[in-house]
């Protein structure tokens, strides 16, 4: 059995931090974007993202996986 509202904590930690980890990337810009929607049943489908700002900086690549569902 799942505890709903530790399952709903987690899932809002995990946004926090991912918010604080791309704060350092709002100069950035979407170089890429890429949707793998290779498996059948399109349960782990998986969306890449790719920021860069210049060459003298890495480039970050955000990559969401296991969605159910992606709009544009």
């Amino acid at each position: 059995m799942t505890d709903e509202h530790g399952a709903s904590d987690a899932f809002k930690n995990r946004c926090t931090n991912a918010a604080r980890t791309l704060e350092s990337c709002v100069t950035y810009s979407i170089d890429r974007i890429a949707l793998d929607e290779s498996n059948e049943d399109r349960k782990d489908n998986t969306l890449d993202v790719w920021l860069r700002e210049g060459p003298w900086t890495p480039d970050v690549v955000i990559s969401l996986s296991h969605l159910h569902s992606v709009r544009p």
